[in-house]
């Protein structure tokens, strides 16, 4: 599905933008209800089809285990299957089976799981023995998602030890790994995560809450706030709390708004910088449509913390390098990090963006349309994190047709 987007300047009236509940903490529920707390009620358990596809494959555990393209749901699985018993083919999409896997699967063996790569070493499809795990303590240097950590975490109260986790080098994503620890002390299990160096103990809970509530999400709403510095409305996201144990909303919430009856308000801020230089290891997922908005502001920008970027649902950098350059923009690496030199824009009709299978490409790129009429190629592909994302644009005064 490809559509035509165009924004239609409107005036200051009030938008309401309603968001998608956060999947980065409905999927770790699901592992935990699954694992320990099977009459754990999920409220507002989200429609992207990452969480569906985690759902459906934890209800209908078998021999053969197709991830597709959720990259969230592949990593957990890998340590779930690792403590269920049986044999498993753990497969997913071509792309799925280009993003590495080793330093989790590492771990896990030296932990005492039985894991087998069925082509490449260290990328997916792999076979997987279940079995109990004594556990222990492992060293990740440098991995290269906080995924990783996070799977480790959820299984180790099955572990007759435990698992002590040590970061050596970059701890990807912190904010992440952070998430998970905090929800798992929310349940009643033993976490402790200081630093680099974190600590579950081989404690289940006998009692869990009747239910838990999935916030709204944070890394959704980014688009919104970029968007509210480019066109006059004034945004209001529906029902959404400052208080969040997300890291993209502890990072938003540096910025102006106000939390109202309404929803929250996003208020207009000056953004006349010459110069623009931000650290996106624990924000990845806010960092392209960072780039997309100062590139139609056409502020020069430096950016660090994007390694992890290269093994997402595309390689991010590299696409979004690509569909700028059809705006004359550039964007390149440059030393320990990326340069966006957006000064030299120029803006065509009814220029066609690619979104390489990729829901935050599609989603980012969309922010052109305040320039004039755009396509997205293969639209459709929001329905991974953010399905109504479309209908939400159309509340902003945007003109959207399928091509």
């Amino acid at each position: 599905m490809n559509l035509s987007i165009e924004y239609k300047k409107h005036g200051n009236a009030k938008a309401f933008i309603k968001l998608p509940f956060s999947k980065s903490i409905a999927n770790r529920l699901l592992i935990l209800k699954h694992l320990y707390a099977h009459n754990l009620e999920i409220k507002n358990l989200p429609d992207s089809n990452d969480s569906l596809i985690l759902k459906n494959l934890l209800e209908n555990i078998h021999s053969e285990m197709n991830a597709e393209d959720a990259g969230t749901a592949y990593r957990f699985l890998v340590a779930i299957l690792a403590v269920t018993e049986g044999t498993f083919r753990l497969s997913g999409t071509e792309r799925m089976h280009e993003r590495p896997v080793k330093t989790l699967v590492d771990a896990l063996k030296k932990l005492g799981a039985s894991i087998e790569y069925e082509n490449k070493n260290g990328f997916p499809p792999l076979i997987i023995n279940g079995k109990k795990i004594e556990g222990g303590t492992v060293t990740l240097t440098n991995p290269e998602s906080s995924q990783f950590i996070s799977a480790l975490m959820m299984v180790a109260p099955l572990f007759h030890s435990g698992i002590e986790i040590k970061i050596e080098g970059k701890h990807p994503s912190e904010p992440y790994s952070k998430i998970t620890s905090e929800l798992m002390n929310q349940l009643g299990f033993k976490v402790i995560h200081s630093g680099n160096k974190i600590v579950v103990d081989p404690y289940i809970p006998e009692k869990f809450p009747e239910y838990f509530s999935v916030e709204q999400d944070w890394s959704s709403a980014v688009y919104f706030y970029c968007l509210s510095a480019l066109i006059p409305e004034n945004i209001i996201l529906t029902d959404l709390k400052k208080e969040t144990l997300q890291g993209d909303g502890k990072y938003l919430n540096q910025l102006p708004s106000t939390e109202t009856k309404e929803g929250l308000v996003i208020e207009k801020s000056s953004l006349n910088q010459t110069m623009f230089e931000l650290d996106c290891s624990n924000i990845p997922d806010l960092a392209l449509p960072i780039i997309v908005l100062n590139s139609i502001l056409k502020i020069p920008s430096f950016f660090t913390g994007l390694e992890s970027l290269k093994i997402k649902e595309s390689n991010r950098t590299e696409a979004i390098a690509t569909e700028l350059q059809k705006l004359n923009i550039r964007f390149y690496e440059d030393g320990k990090g990326w340069r966006l030199d957006p000064i030299n824009l120029k803006f065509k009709e009814n220029i066609k963006f690619k979104t390489y299978n990729d829901h935050r490409i599609a989603m980012s790129l969309s922010m052109f349309a305040v320039l004039g009429k755009i396509i997205i190629e293969d639209a459709s592909v929001v329905k991974k994190s953010f399905p109504q994302y479309w209908q939400q644009l159309e509340n902003l005064n945007f003109a959207i047709e399928q091509q």
